[in-house]
């Protein structure tokens, strides 16, 4: 047994003479390979000894990590291998330092007699269970049924499918896309553009016209960013000329983004100086780095010309889209 787990071990006999013969409490060791009962009180209930395995439902909780949000999971049935009908609860035994749980404490209380003592009062008092009724006016509790919508001449036409970004929260609101006009048997693409790096989950929901909803199972994909180079956008190319004696704004219509489409604008650095006052061309060099510490470096080239000579003004024009034509 790990040691942790010793003084919790030390309470399985105190719970189970404490709360009655019809309450198992069982002690599970996740940290061995088996993930198996190390100790129990009252296995009558469901004649579970020492050395048994984790059952299916404690693995599906394990493996849905519960324990990331809960301490401890409360009032689930569950069955023994007699068939004897158990209300349960666990308990996530956590060691600080370590990323998964070493133990479960599983309490799981026999309540076949109970179902059995109810239905016999049922039955003196005239009740009727739900199990019982079939072509009554009238429904005593509640009762679940399912209808396709085939059954009721209704056909999906069109769909909406849409992307979640589960980077934070599996059924978060943030939606990353959408893509509309989805038939049936379409193959659907869809490309994130700005995605954020690291380990990241998506699913995609599609709502036909009847608000019919089915959600996919969710993906993980790890995107890698951090060798990808910011940019620095110039929107205006013209801006390169400037009128002698006019001011020049060196960001105007400059932008800078990572790869990850967070703005990086104000962290520009510019390197160099525009005369406005002499005609004549000024080379400006612009510097930017993301938080990976990838650095992009543009030059720039602005013409300072004298409006009143028309023949600079062209060829200085000229001059400036000849730079940028592949751009």
């Amino acid at each position: 047994m790990y040691k942790y787990l010793e003084p919790y071990a030390a309470m399985v006999e105190f719970l189970g003479k404490a709360l009655g013969d019809n309450v198992e409490i069982a002690l599970h060791d996740l940290t061995s390979k088996e993930q198996e009962i190390v100790a129990i009180a009252n296995n009558h209930n469901s004649g579970r000894e020492i050395g048994a395995k984790l059952s299916n439902l404690s693995m599906h909780y394990l493996d849905d990590k519960q324990y990331l949000d809960h301490d401890y999971v409360l009032n689930y049935k569950t069955t023994g291998p007699d068939g004897k009908l158990m209300r349960a609860a666990t308990y996530f035994i956590k060691e600080e330092g370590k990323e998964l749980p070493v133990g479960m404490l599983c309490v799981n209380v026999n309540i076949s007699d109970f179902e059995y003592l109810t239905s016999t009062i049922k039955k003196i008092l005239g009740i009727k269970d739900e199990k019982d009724i079939e072509d009554e006016d009238s429904i005593i509790g509640e009762e679940e049924f399912i209808i396709n919508y085939a059954d009721l001449g209704i056909k999906p036409i069109q769909k909406q499918i849409e992307t979640i970004d589960l980077d934070v929260n599996v059924y978060s609101n943030d939606i990353i896309g959408s893509i509309s006009d989805v038939k049936s048997n379409d193959k659907i693409q869809y490309t994130w553009q700005y995605a954020p790096h690291g380990i990241v989950g998506w699913y995609a929901e599609i709502t036909d016209e009847n608000g019919g909803l089915t959600r996919s199972k969710v993906n993980y994909v790890n995107i890698d960013k951090q060798n990808i180079k910011p940019m620095i956008v110039i929107d205006d190319k013209e801006s390169n000329l400037v009128s002698l004696g006019n001011s020049f704004d060196p960001l105007k219509n400059v932008k800078a983004y990572d790869s990850q489409g967070k703005d990086l604008t104000e962290q520009i650095l510019v390197l160099g100086s525009v005369d406005v006052n002499n005609v004549g061309r000024y080379e400006l060099i612009y510097k930017v780095s993301d938080s990976f510490g990838n650095v992009t470096i543009v030059p720039r080239i602005i013409e300072v010309v004298d409006k009143n000579n028309k023949v600079n003004v062209d060829l200085n024009y000229f001059f400036n889209k000849l730079i940028y034509k592949d751009e």
